[in-house]
């Protein structure tokens, strides 16, 4: 259902295709809980028809830290900086209804059933995303593409040629080198971890980090 009916372009051409693979890492973290993940099936053939996610998560709005109850690593980190306000919030993801039944208002039951779950675990402050001006924003986010495979994407007409480009060029432009792991580079770990985000948290006021406990 996410693949016909979720995020799409102005045309109705493009959408998000998710793999069961990356919504099962994102829907199934450490601590998540099942009650979380609402949908809306069809009672004749069970087809999905509607569908709404949460999972707690760790969110930090300017200087005010939220943690989550179950904190999967650095622990000692956070225990040192326990100066922090620490809470309980909830990630609201993936709110998709079926085209054909957008005009039901099934968006606002969705919304209400999960709130009303997520508030039975005593928890009462949410985090969510839109593309467009929602009530009260917390902050805003610009992010950028990179084109990987640019034939294909000027074949679907996703992409167009600038002007006095030509294909071979564009391709090379965007061509992706071929050394992807630099010898000064090593592997990251909790030691990292807490070095950085403590060099953020006692360094420069003004710096805007949220650390994101994903696992």
């Amino acid at each position: 259902m996410l693949a016909k009916n979720y995020v799409e372009d102005d045309d109705n051409v493009f959408r998000f295709c998710y793999s069961p693979e990356f919504l099962t890492w994102a829907l199934t973290p450490p601590g998540y809980f099942p009650e979380w993940l609402v949908g809306v099936r069809q009672s004749s053939n069970q087809r999905l028809r509607g569908f709404i996610s949460g999972i707690p998560t760790t969110t930090h709005v300017y200087d005010r830290c939220v943690f989550n109850a179950t904190v999967r690593a650095g622990d000692a980190l956070l225990t040192r900086y326990s100066h922090y306000r620490k809470a309980t919030m909830c990630e609201i993801n993936f709110l998709c209804v079926h085209k054909k039944l957008r005009s039901m208002r099934l968006a606002p039951v969705l919304i209400k059933e999960v709130t009303r779950r997520v508030n039975r675990r005593g928890i009462w402050q949410a985090v969510y995303t839109a593309g467009v001006v929602i009530p009260k924003p917390v902050g805003a986010c610009r992010y950028w593409h990179r084109s990987l495979n640019v034939r294909k994407l000027i074949d679907v007409e996703f992409s167009r040629l600038q002007p006095r480009m030509t294909l071979n060029r564009t391709i090379r432009l965007y061509k992706l080198p071929t050394v992807r792991w630099h010898s000064s580079c090593m592997n990251g770990s909790c030691w990292h971890v807490a070095n950085w985000f403590g060099s953020i948290v006692t360094g420069d006021q003004d710096t805007r980090i949220p650390p994101h406990d994903r696992g």
